[in-house]
């Protein structure tokens, strides 16, 4: 079907409108309408979204779900009693990334799954918050080794949210203790991750962009002067970065990435993972021993730093994805 004929859904989170004109959004929006396809965007848990409504669209994107993880039970429900019935019942509709990719990537458990795959990544305990109360956490927290700080996260969870690191676990300051608390008050943010530092964080992080499976651009996320989050809000700066100097060890961990994932979720048809696995974005940091260490595999709603692509060929790889 040729682009003028395609009618494509931008699912989001929050409101459809502000979400299309946010910065790097509307890009792929106008490329897509200049191409001829007509494209509109609604909130997932819009009322009136019914599977009947779905089915009139061609194409169907969750990459514009930003901060789902605040209503992770709904939209969990959403994936598994609307699109993935929605697809069984009309398999011509393109709905990506797949839901069972999403609901894989929706808790960063699967990082636990990778690491027993063989990536390297940097040590990570995952606690179930159910189980502990404040002291029996800071008990866990001190009697971890004293040579690095540690950062705790939720394993669901997006933009830094109760990221916070502690540099010295055996010596817990009281906000150190606050955010344990706060861990303990939050609600659905999975497990409590505790995450060994990785000092290669302050040359800054890659991320290297993959589009149908196939590499299409890398940027560098530098944080600020004396910051561990890369986050623009915390003052990070973005610069891309060619694929000949990407190091070795990042191209050859996000490959290898690329290959696991088609490997698990290609139900014997490598090439229909393509369809199912549009977009991917490999987050790590190189280590003083010129290795790369994995921090996430980006699947549901990651930021693509398509206006970073001065070669245009992730927007076009983008959205040639939606005229399929």
């Amino acid at each position: 079907m040729s682009a003028s004929k395609r009618h494509v859904l931008f699912l989001t989170t929050g409101d459809p409108k502000r979400m299309m004109s946010s910065r790097g959004n509307e890009m792929p929006n106008e490329s897509l309408q200049r191409a001829g396809a007509r494209t509109e965007a609604r909130a997932w848990y819009d009322a009136n979204l019914t599977m009947s409504t779905l089915a009139h669209f061609d194409t169907i994107s969750l990459l514009l779900c930003d901060k789902y993880n605040y209503y992770l039970s709904d939209f969990a429900r959403f994936l598994k009693a609307v699109l993935i019935p929605l697809q069984e019942q009309h398999p011509h509709i393109h709905v990506f990334n797949d839901p069972e990719i999403i609901l894989w990537n929706m808790d960063k458990i699967y990082l636990a799954e990778l690491q027993d795959a063989g990536f390297s990544m940097p040590k990570t305990r995952f606690m179930d918050l159910s189980q502990h109360d404040l002291q029996t956490l800071e008990s866990v927290v001190q009697g971890l080794p004293a040579a690095r700080p540690v950062i705790l996260k939720p394993s669901v969870g997006a933009s830094g949210r109760l990221c916070h690191r502690i540099n010295a676990p055996q010596s817990l300051t009281r906000e150190d203790r606050e955010c344990l608390q706060d861990f303990l008050d939050a609600q659905d943010i999975g497990s409590l991750m505790i995450q060994d530092f990785e000092m290669g964080i302050a040359r800054g992080e890659y991320s290297l962009l993959y589009i149908h499976g196939t590499f299409t651009h890398a940027v560098l996320k530098v944080p600020a002067q004396g910051e561990y989050r890369i986050n623009s809000a915390f003052g990070g700066r973005y610069e891309e970065v060619l694929w000949s100097d990407v190091p070795l060890p990042a191209r050859e961990t996000g490959q290898r990435l690329v290959d696991f994932l088609t490997s698990k979720f290609a139900k014997g048809d490598a090439n229909a993972m393509k369809r199912r696995m549009e977009y991917l974005r490999v987050d790590g940091v190189m280590r003083e021993d010129g290795s790369f260490a994995l921090i996430e595999a980006e699947l549901i709603e990651p930021f693509l730093f398509l206006q970073f692509n001065k070669d245009m060929k992730g927007i076009t790889a983008y959205c040639q994805a939606y005229m399929e």
